[in-house]
């Protein structure tokens, strides 16, 4: 007989049914195990009538990340149990996961992946520190208007044809206008600068344009995470020498720890905005 109640599930009872969980062939994702006990610890994980299942022989079905996460976070949350499935029934997630553009707009958050994943970054210190996509929702609904500048000011071109709508380019521009790294007419003149179709050899000493000869040119190699990273790295070293004056052919190194200096100082700032 199949039974579903709602549980308070604590920390010591995931343990009872961690235990459980035997013979699963779906192997545990760490990193998920991580976002969910982020969301959890913080308190945005909320019941939403998913529910964690267990056969009819009392192992574990479904479920073993919110467990997981329940352990690591030592947050109690409230979930929907389902007992009693029989052991010949396949449990498996066949739904697709929702994205954090779709979250955002489930949100009446009105914006693009572009700016969502650069406030990813930023938050997640640009490493994978599990952050969840509510966090991530929060934090940019309080930094909102900084985040619409700074892709304003990435958008900035004659043409339209921004090379800095990359997410670790906005997230750059985003940090500088944190810090004051440069003044608004300075920075918005570098976006427009490097968003422009000037040929590649002209004034090519220029920090916006060297910027653009490595982005348009590919570069930066590498994609994913790497790739925001170096996107991050070569934009701020860009925009310094910008604001300094400062002439050289000598290329940005974007492979290194640059972006772990800057993006805790301006989240530092940034805290100071969402008191």
């Amino acid at each position: 007989m199949v039974t579903t109640k709602v549980v308070r599930l604590t920390p010591e009872l995931a343990k009872e049914w961690k235990a459980k969980n035997i013979n699963n062939f779906r192997k545990l994702n760490q990193s998920i195990v991580a976002r969910y006990a982020s969301e959890m610890a913080s308190g945005n994980w909320q019941l939403n009538g998913e529910p964690i299942a267990f056969y009819d022989d009392d192992t574990l079905a479904n479920g073993q990340h919110r467990i997981e996460a329940v352990i690591k976070s030592g947050a109690t949350i409230e979930t929907v149990v389902v007992n009693g499935i029989k052991k010949d029934v396949v449990i498996y997630d066949a739904g697709t996961n929702r994205s954090l553009s779709q979250y955002a707009k489930a949100s009446n958050i009105m914006t693009n992946a572009s700016l969502l994943s650069a406030a990813t970054f930023i938050l997640n210190d640009g490493a994978d520190n599990g952050v969840g996509k509510l966090e991530v929702l929060n934090y940019y609904r309080a930094l909102e208007e900084h985040f619409g500048t700074a892709y304003t000011y990435a958008c900035k071109s004659a043409d339209d044809l921004s090379i800095l709508r990359k997410s670790g380019c906005i997230a750059a521009i985003f940090c500088a206008i944190m810090l004051n790294t440069t003044s608004e007419d300075k920075l918005e003149a570098f976006c427009r600068i490097a968003n422009s179709g000037m040929p590649f050899s002209f004034y090519n000493m220029e920090a916006p344009i060297v910027l653009r000869n490595m982005m348009v040119r590919h570069e930066m190699g590498a994609n994913g995470r790497p790739l925001i990273r170096r996107c991050f790295n070569a934009t701020y070293h860009a925009i310094e020498r910008f604001d300094k004056q400062s002439k050289s052919k000598v290329r940005y190194n974007v492979d290194d720890d640059y972006y772990k200096t800057i993006i805790p100082k301006a989240k530092g700032v940034a805290e100071l905005y969402m008191k």
